[in-house]
Order: structure tokens, then sequence, then C-alpha cells
């Protein structure tokens, strides 16, 4: 059975190995599984659907190439499962325009900050 209590979606390797290092330093290494595209991220939200472990915790790269964070949660809402309704999402960009949040607003999305993604960031979505 898939263990996937996170899933991380970013284009960026660098960005994928850096969220993964933050997750494992503050005890959260567990269940972690990684998406280069939000293609892959939905094929491996079926597979957590399919095995009935659902993520608690989406961390989500807005800018990403062919198929965007933003292309991703239009499918992710279309999913529908009772599975899903606990799972928190959260949208990291480098870019804190004023466009991606009012964007950002129109999904049941959780956060949204700006990258990196920090110690203080990641408590702060723990604490809600």
């Amino acid at each position: 059975m898939n263990n996937c209590k996170i899933l991380v979606v970013d284009d960026e390797f660098s960005s994928r190995y850096l969220i993964q290092d933050l997750l494992t330093s503050v005890g959260m290494g567990d269940g972690i599984r990684m998406a280069a595209s939000g293609k892959e991220a939905l094929a491996i939200l079926q597979d957590c659907v399919r095995d009935n472990s659902f993520p608690e915790l989406i961390l989500l790269d807005i800018v990403m190439p062919q198929f965007t964070g933003f292309d991703f949660l239009k499918e992710y809402a279309t999913l529908r499962h009772p599975g899903l309704l606990n799972t928190r999402i959260v949208l990291l960009s480098y870019y804190g325009s004023r466009s991606f949040r009012e964007q950002a607003a129109q999904y049941a999305v959780d956060a949204y900050f700006q990258k990196p993604l920090t110690k203080e960031k990641l408590e702060e979505i723990l604490v809600d």
C-alpha cells in the first residue's frame, strides 16, 4: 500500500529536495511522495485514492510548464472523493503577485506562500 501523507508537486528538483529536507528535519519525512508535474501528481493521487491512503497535505508549486498548479487544482476539484476532504493544499510560488493570490482564492486552498518554504511557514500551516 502507498504511504501518501504528503504530496510535494514542483517541477524543480532543487525545490523538491529542499522541501523534503525541511519536512524530514521537522520529523515529517515519512510518507512523502514527489511529483515533478501536475499531471504526475494527479496520477499519484489516483493511486492514493485506489489504495485508500489520502494525503494530509499537498505542497503545490503554481508556476510549472505545460500544466500549472492552477491546472492541477481544476482537475483536483473534479476528483470529489470523500477521502480528500481533509487534505490541506498549500500553494507555493516565487511570485507574490496579487493576480496569483486572487486566482488562488477561487480554489479551496489553505495557504499561499512565497518560496522558499521555511520552518516558520511550515509551522504556520500545521498550527491552523
